[in-house]
C-alpha cells in the first residue's frame, strides 16, 4: 500500500511538473507575443514622427538676438541642415552661423554651431528635443506638440541662466511653417515681466523647394 501511495504521488508529480511546465510555456508564448505587439506599438514610426519631414532640408537662417529683453537685437546669418536618422525616428538639426557678439566695447564676429535631436516618445505622446551648442556648456531639453494643422510645433523646457546665476529658468520655443519652405522660430523667457518674453527669432528659408516627401 506504501509503495502505490509512492508511486501515485511520483505520478502525479510529474504530471504536475509537465502541466506547470505546459502553462508556463503557453504563458511565455503570450508574453512574448504581447511584447512583439508592445514593440510595434511603441517603437515603429508613427504618424506624428511623419510630421518631422517637414524641416528636412538646407536652410539659410537669419537670426535675431535681444540679450537686454529690448532694444535693437542682434542679427546673425547662417545655415541649418534637417535630416531624419535611425530610421525616421528622429531629426538631426546642424545650425551653423556667424553671431556678432559686443564684447569689451566692440562688436566682433563669432562662430556658432548648434546641434539639436528631435523625436516623437510614443510611450510619452509628445515630442522631446535636445539641443547643445558652443556658447554653454549646458545641455537644453525641452517637449512639446503640434496644433491640428501640424504646421505649429510648441515646446516647454527649462535652462539655467549663466548671466543671472537662475536655475530651471522656464522657456518656451513655437516653431512655426509659414509655408513649406519658411520656418520661423521664436524663444520666450516665460519668467520676463514686462513684454511677451521674446528673446530670440529666427527665420529659415529653404535653399530649394524640393520638400521631404513620404
Amino acid at each position: 500500500m506504501r509503495i502505490q501511495q509512492l508511486a501515485c504521488g511520483f505520478v502525479m508529480g510529474i504530471a504536475t511538473a509537465l502541466f506547470t511546465g505546459l502553462v508556463l510555456s503557453q504563458e511565455y508564448e503570450v508574453d512574448k507575443e504581447n511584447a512583439h505587439r508592445r514593440w510595434e506599438k511603441y517603437n515603429t514610426p508613427s504618424e506624428s514622427h511623419k510630421k518631422l519631414k517637414g524641416y528636412v532640408g538646407e536652410w539659410d537662417v537669419v537670426m535675431k538676438l535681444w540679450m537686454d529683453g529690448g532694444g535693437e537685437p542682434m542679427i546673425s546669418h547662417g545655415e541649418m541642415d534637417c535630416e531624419l536618422i535611425f530610421g525616421g525616428r528622429f531629426i538631426k538639426t546642424d545650425v551653423r552661423a556667424t553671431t556678432m557678439i559686443e564684447y569689451d566695447g566692440k562688436v566682433i564676429p563669432v562662430p556658432f554651431e548648434g546641434l539639436g535631436i528631435t523625436g516623437y516618445d510614443t510611450l510619452r505622446k509628445k515630442y522631446v528635443a535636445v539641443w547643445i551648442d558652443n556658447f554653454t556648456n549646458s545641455i537644453s531639453i525641452c517637449e512639446g506638440q503640434h496644433d491640428k494643422s501640424g504646421k505649429v510645433f510648441t515646446f516647454f523646457g527649462k535652462q539655467d541662466d549663466w548671466m543671472d546665476g537662475v536655475f530651471d529658468k522656464p522657456y518656451k520655443i513655437v516653431d512655426r511653417f509659414v509655408t513649406d519652405d519658411k520656418c520661423i522660430t521664436k524663444m520666450y523667457d516665460l519668467t520676463a515681466t514686462s513684454g511677451d518674453g521674446k528673446f530670440l527669432e529666427l527665420v529659415a528659408t529653404r535653399k530649394s523647394t524640393q520638400v521631404q516627401k513620404d
